[in-house]
C-alpha cells in the first residue's frame, strides 16, 4: 500500500502537538521536565455528549410541575372564594340598604297620612303612638320598622316623635332688613349680605354683597340672584358660617354629645354650658306658604279689586259700607288687619268727608280675616305660624317682643282647635289690644301647610337609613319638595324595640287614635326628580295602576293573571323577579300596612328581592 506524501503532515495537522514546558517548581522542589509525544485521538472511542437523563429526573420535573399547578389553581380559586365572599357581603349590605330606604319611605307617607286626616297639631307634634318603631315588614330574615322624629323644643337636647311646622320659622328668602337682625348674631352686614343674595338686582347695599364680592375670593362662584331652592344655600352667603348655621350640634343628631359641650377641648366649639345651640339652621326656612284661599278652600275677596262682590258674603253692613267706600275713594287697604276697630274719613257719593267705620270688631274678626284679602296673589309668602313658632321667632315680627312671645306660646295651648285656624284669637283673648293686632297682624298666620321632619327605616339587626324630607299639602295632593339622605350622621336614638310576634303594624292604627286613617285612592305618591333612577323606577305606569287598584284596602294582595296567562320570567311579566320585587317596593313605600305576599313556585318575595339586589 502506497502511503501518500502529504499523510505524515496531515496527521500532524490532525494531531495537535504537545510541546516540551518546563514544569514550574513544586513546592518540594521538584522541578524536572519532560516530554509528551504526540497524542493520537483517532484510536479513543467516540461518546455522545447528548446522554439521556434518568428517569427518575423526569419524574421529579413532573412532580414540581404539578405541585406549581396546584398552588397556582389553589391561588385563583382562594382568590374567587374572597370574592365570592366580598359580593356576597356587599349584595347582602346592598340590600339591607334597599329595604331600610323602602322602610324609610314608608315613614315618609305614613306621616303625609297622619297630616291630612290629623284633627289637631297634637296628632303629628309629638305622638310616639303614630311615629315610633312602627313595623313595616318582616322579610324572613329581618323585621323593618320606621320611626318618624324631629328635634325637640328650643335648646333641649332631645328628639320628639312627630313633625316640624315649616311656617312656625322665619322665612329667609322673604325676611327685611328687621326680621332678620332680630336674630341673634345675625348682624346688619349678614342680614343685607342674604337680601342682595336673593334679590334680583346686581346693586349692594351699604353693607350687602353683590357678585363682584364674590369675584374677588379664592374660589370665586356665582350667586344666585333669586330665592334659596335649600336652607343649605345659606353657607354660600357672605358671614353665614357653618358653626352659626349648625351651631354646636355638628353631626346634627339633636343631642347634645360629650364633644359638643367642652369648650375647645375638642370640635365643634361650644360654650359648655349644658344646652345645646341648634344655629340658624332651626329658625329658617325657605320652603313656607299658604295659598289665598279660606278655610273651606274658596278663593277669597279681594277688597282692593273694584269688582269684587260682596253681595253673598257673610260680612256686617258696616263692613261692606266701608269697603264700598275706599274702592269709591281709590283707597288701598294694605291688610285685613287694619280693619280691626277702625274708622276711616272718606268722601260718600255726594263727595261730602264722613268717618266710616269698619264694622270689624271681635265678633265679625275672625269671619273677615277668613274670607277677605288684600291682594290678588295666589301664594302668600313669609307668613309665621303663631300656633308653630318658637319664642325666638315670634320675636322677629316687628311689635312682639320676648315678654308678648312666651305669652303667646303660654296662651295657644288653651285655645280650641276650631279657632286656632285664625288669628283672631290675639285679638279676642286679649292677648293684644287693636293697635298691637294691626301692627303685628300683617306677618302673621294660623295655618302651616309644609312640614320637616326624619324617617328612619331600621331593621332589628341594626342597619338603617335616614331620611331628612320636607312634603307640601297647600296644594290639591301633596309633593315632596326636598328629600336627602342623611344616614352618615347616624341615628340619634337607640333602637329599643319590643319582643319578636308583640310589635303592631301600621294597619292596626285603624284601631288606635286615628281610627279613620285610610289610604288615599289616588294615584300613588309623587316623587321629585331628586330620587335616583331605581327609584324612579319604580313607580312605572304600570305598577302605578297596579298600587291604585289595590289602595283602597288595607291588606293588599298582588293583582289575579289574567286569563290565559303564565307566571312566565320575561322583564315584561308583573311576575318576573325584578317586577315583582319593585312592586313589593311601592307597596312598601306607598302604603304602611300590613302586605300579603303570594308564594312562588320555587321562591317567595324575599329570595326574588336577594337576587334581583345581588
Amino acid at each position: 500500500m502506497t502511503n501518500h506524501p502529504n499523510t505524515q503532515t496531515s496527521k500532524e495537522a490532525r494531531s495537535p502537538r504537545l510541546e516540551r514546558k518546563p514544569l514550574a517548581p513544586s513546592d518540594s522542589g521538584v522541578g524536572h521536565s519532560f516530554v509528551i509525544g504526540y497524542l493520537d485521538t483517532s484510536s479513543f472511542p467516540s461518546v455522545d455528549l447528548r446522554t439521556k437523563p434518568h428517569p427518575h429526573n423526569r419524574e421529579g420535573f413532573v412532580l414540581i410541575s404539578i405541585l406549581i399547578v396546584v398552588m397556582l389553581i389553589s391561588m385563583v380559586s382562594l382568590s374567587l372564594l374572597f370574592r365570592m365572599r366580598a359580593e356576597e357581603k356587599a349584595a347582602a349590605a346592598g340590600m339591607g340598604g334597599e329595604q331600610a330606604w323602602a322602610a324609610a319611605m314608608s315613614g315618609v307617607r305614613h306621616a303625609i297620612t297622619v297630616l291630612e286626616k290629623a284633627s289637631s297639631p297634637q296628632d303629628w307634634r309629638d305622638n310616639p303612638s303614630l311615629f315610633k318603631n312602627q313595623f313595616v315588614y318582616d322579610d324572613g330574615a329581618q323585621r323593618w320598622y320606621f320611626s318618624v322624629f324631629s328635634p325637640g323644643a328650643d335648646e333641649a337636647a332631645t328628639i320628639r316623635y312627630g313633625l316640624a311646622d315649616e311656617a312656625g320659622k322665619l322665612n329667609v328668602n322673604h325676611a327685611n332688613e328687621e326680621t332678620l337682625t332680630a336674630i341673634p348674631l345675625l348682624d346688619e352686614s349678614m342680614a343685607q349680605a342674604l337680601i342682595d343674595f336673593v334679590d334680583e338686582d346686581n346693586e349692594a347695599q351699604s353693607e350687602g354683597a353683590e357678585q363682584p364680592y364674590y369675584d374677588t375670593l379664592e374660589k370665586p362662584y356665582t350667586i344666585h340672584n333669586a330665592p334659596l331652592k335649600t336652607l343649605d344655600e345659606l353657607l354660600m352667603v357672605r358671614g353665614f358660617t357653618p358653626a352659626l348655621f349648625y351651631g354646636e350640634d355638628a353631626n346634627q343628631n339633636f343631642r347634645l354629645d360629650a364633644n359638643e359641650d367642652d369648650g375647645d377641648a375638642s370640635f365643634p366649639p361650644d360654650n359648655s354650658n349644658g344646652e345645646l345651640a341648634r344655629g340658624f339652621r332651626q329658625l329658617f326656612t325657605v320652603a313656607s306658604y299658604e295659598l289665598n284661599l279660606d278655610s273651606a278652600g274658596l278663593e277669597r275677596v279681594d277688597v282692593n279689586d273694584p269688582d269684587g262682590s260682596l253681595s253673598d258674603e257673610i260680612l256686617p253692613e258696616e263692613t261692606v259700607k266701608f269697603i264700598a267706600a275706599t274702592r269709591r275713594n281709590q283707597l288701598t287697604i294694605t291688610n285685613i288687619c287694619d280693619l280691626v276697630d277702625a274708622t276711616w274719613t272718606m268722601k260718600d257719593e255726594e263727595g261730602l268727608d264722613r268717618e266710616y267705620p269698619s264694622g270689624v270688631d271681635e265678633e265679625s274678626l275672625p269671619a273677615a280675616l277668613d274670607r277677605l284679602t288684600h291682594t290678588n296673589a295666589h301664594h302668600l309668602h313669609g307668613l309665621i305660624n303663631i300656633n308653630s313658632a318658637s319664642a325666638q321667632v315670634l320675636a322677629t315680627v316687628p311689635g312682639i317682643d320676648d315678654a308678648l312671645a312666651n305669652e303667646i306660646i303660654g296662651a295657644r295651648e288653651a285655645i280650641p282647635p276650631d279657632e286656632r285656624g285664625n288669628i283672631a284669637w290675639l285679638f279676642t283673648e286679649k292677648i293684644v289690644d287693636a293697635e298691637e293686632f294691626r301692627k303685628i297682624g300683617h306677618h302673621l298666620t294660623a295655618r302651616g301647610h309644609q312640614f320637616s321632619f326624619r324617617a328612619a327605616g331600621f331593621s332589628n339587626q341594626g342597619q338603617y337609613r335616614i331620611i331628612e324630607a320636607i312634603v307640601d299639602l297647600a296644594g290639591d295632593r301633596p309633593r315632596i319638595i326636598y328629600l336627602r339622605d342623611i344616614s352618615r350622621f347616624g341615628l340619634p336614638f337607640e333602637i329599643d324595640l319590643p319582643d319578636s310576634g308583640t310589635e303592631e303594624s301600621s294597619a292596626v292604627l285603624e284601631s288606635r287614635e286615628l281610627s279613620q286613617l285610610k289610604i288615599n285612592s289616588q294615584s300613588p305618591f309623587p316623587l321629585t326628580p331628586t330620587l335616583s333612577l331605581g327609584e324612579r323606577e319604580l313607580y312605572s305606569p304600570q305598577l302605578a295602576e297596579i298600587a291604585a287598584n289595590n289602595s283602597k284596602s288595607s291588606v293588599l294582595d298582588t293583582p289575579p293573571l289574567p286569563e290565559g296567562e303564565d307566571r312566565g320570567e320575561g322583564e315584561e311579566s308583573v311576575h318576573h323577579p325584578r317586577r315583582r320585587s319593585l312592586f313589593r317596593r311601592v307597596l312598601i313605600c306607598q302604603f304602611p300596612t300590613v302586605l300579603k305576599l303570594p308564594q312562588t313556585p320555587a321562591k317567595n318575595y324575599a329570595q326574588s328581592y336577594c337576587q334581583m339586589t345581588s
